[in-house]
């Protein structure tokens, strides 16, 4: 439906914004952004695959229940659960810090973000909590 592209416009621009993205940027090939910029791209897009179930599933409701869509206005704003698997390892400081300040901030915003990494001190701006594991059993918690 025409509310629910709005929907998804409104939310794609949301998280492009909380993660530090210009509109050059989104609108830029692949190819002519940074490194960092890359990442928070796609980043970027990986939000909007986690909250889509979310916005699905709005659609479906408002669909059955009312003719009214006002639903979508109302509807509490998703936000995304990321699970990233060593996505900085081989990474220069200088782009994980860039990119550090962007996820920092979907994260006080309501993001969750799960992350297995080789590094851990990439993330110790923005964690809550770190487990150790070593052959699938935890080491420290």
């Amino acid at each position: 439906s025409e509310r629910k592209n709005e929907v998804i416009q409104t939310l794609a621009r949301d998280f492009v914004g909380i993660l530090g993205l210009s509109e050059q940027q989104c609108t830029s090939l692949p190819s002519d952004l940074s490194p960092s910029g890359q990442y928070l791209f796609g980043i970027a897009c990986a939000c909007m695959v986690s909250v889509s179930p979310a916005i699905d599933n709005a659609t479906s409701l408002l669909r059955h229940t009312c003719s009214n869509d006002n639903i979508l206005d109302t509807m509490a704003c998703p936000y995304p659960i990321l699970l990233l698997d060593e996505l900085f390892d081989a990474e220069a400081p200088s782009t994980v810090e860039k990119c550090s300040r962007g996820m920092l901030n979907l994260i006080k915003h309501g993001g969750v973000i799960v992350s297995a990494t080789h590094r851990p001190g990439y993330f110790t701006s923005m964690t809550s909590r770190i487990i150790t594991l070593s052959g699938g059993k935890v080491l420290l918690e």
